[in-house]
């Protein structure tokens, strides 16, 4: 752990996940990751995993989650996601759900990883 005096308090040394994630994050190379380029990359994320989860539910390939492709699942979380209402998931319904949750934790983990508080994640923090 490493003292930050301007803040009073201790805290871990980066784990090397941190810099990679900041590499990855940064869309700009200049080794600085702004809330927005946090929020975009937490959404190509959650895409790839749509599309993962997607194919892994959509059983017979018809491009359409049913209630019988996912019998284990509760009713009222089915409807989350079926925003429509035609009974069937489609992959931007995932997306859409998914992200919005996503979106809404962004800004706290952010915070959190944002140590000096100058609004941009660096490997150095």
């Amino acid at each position: 752990m490493k003292p930050l005096p301007e803040l009073g308090r201790y805290v871990e040394e980066p784990k090397p996940e941190y810099g990679l994630l900041v590499r990855e994050a940064d869309s700009d190379g200049d080794e600085r990751v702004t809330g927005t380029e946090f929020e975009k990359f937490v959404l190509s994320l959650v895409a790839k995993e749509v599309e993962a989860r997607f194919q892994r539910l959509d059983r017979n390939r018809d491009g359409l989650i049913t209630r019988s492709e996912v019998p284990t699942m509760d009713p009222a979380r089915f409807l989350r996601f079926d925003r429509n209402r035609d009974a069937r998931l489609t992959p931007s319904e995932l997306e859409r759900v998914l992200g919005r949750q996503a979106e809404s934790r962004c800004h706290a983990v952010f915070a959190r990883m944002d140590l000096d508080r100058d609004g941009v994640l660096s490997a150095a923090e």
